[in-house]
């Protein structure tokens, strides 16, 4: 077998192990915003009668419930962004450009990237 007749089988596994990774990934932001929409309902139960917390000040625990739904929301945008990235890296996939959304993946460079740039940077170079 020469390494043309190889070739093939290394992309098309490359191509398995990339769309598993990204799919991982996707898994597991899903579980972080499970966390995070928990706590944000948890807060949002106290938000609902500040004065039965018994931490004080009402208005004090109000605000500070609304600086966590913040930080929480912010999170949640963080977390959709990113989801946006990989679907579009998975929909993008192909032996072309596997090799390139590996070293993406690999050290998450592809979060530092707009869609557009993401899109630029897997287009396969025409030499």
């Amino acid at each position: 077998m020469n390494a043309k007749e190889e070739n093939p089988k290394i992309s098309t596994d490359l191509i398995k192990d990339l769309l598993g990774i990204i799919d991982t990934k996707i898994q597991y932001i899903e579980y972080q915003t499970e966390i995070v929409t928990s706590s944000f309902v948890d807060i949002g139960m106290l938000s609902q009668s500040p004065k039965s917390t018994g931490f004080g000040n009402g208005q004090q625990v109000e605000k500070s419930i609304m600086a966590n739904n913040e930080r929480i929301l912010f999170k949640l945008n963080e977390f959709s962004a990113t989801v946006k990235l990989l679907l579009l890296l998975r929909n993008h996939l192909d032996t072309a450009n596997a090799p390139i959304i590996f070293d993406l993946l690999s050290d998450n460079r592809f979060t530092q990237l707009t869609d557009q740039e993401l899109i630029l940077a897997i287009k396969p170079r025409e030499d």
